[in-house]
């Protein structure tokens, strides 16, 4: 059965092609740092940037014109009681949905 699978992988693999690319996203780390300490400000002890860190491909940062620094910022939220009861039962380290 896992040959099976690794061999749709594979037919897949070659029935695909490229249409765009784009380069791997860099934010600036003095306009990050300075976003953070506002969005912390705003947000009191609500803000949580100790999330994990991904790696991102986007277009996004070839909209800097002439070196501008840029920060993308993914933002999520969470109902603060699913939260609050996901922490209660340790499941926060899973991911996804609580």
């Amino acid at each position: 059965m896992q040959s099976a699978n690794r061999l749709d992988v594979l037919a897949l693999s070659q029935s695909c092609r490229r249409v765009s690319q784009f380069p791997l996203l860099h934010n600036n780390e003095e306009l990050t740092g300075s976003l953070a300490l506002a969005m912390r400000d705003y947000f009191g002890e609500d803000f949580w940037d100790a999330g994990p860190i991904s790696i991102r491909s986007e277009d996004f940062n070839t909209l800097s014109i002439d070196g501008t620094p840029t920060c993308f910022w993914h933002h999520d939220g969470i109902d603060p009681r699913l939260w609050d009861e996901a922490e209660a039962k340790g499941k926060l380290a899973e991911g996804g949905n609580p």
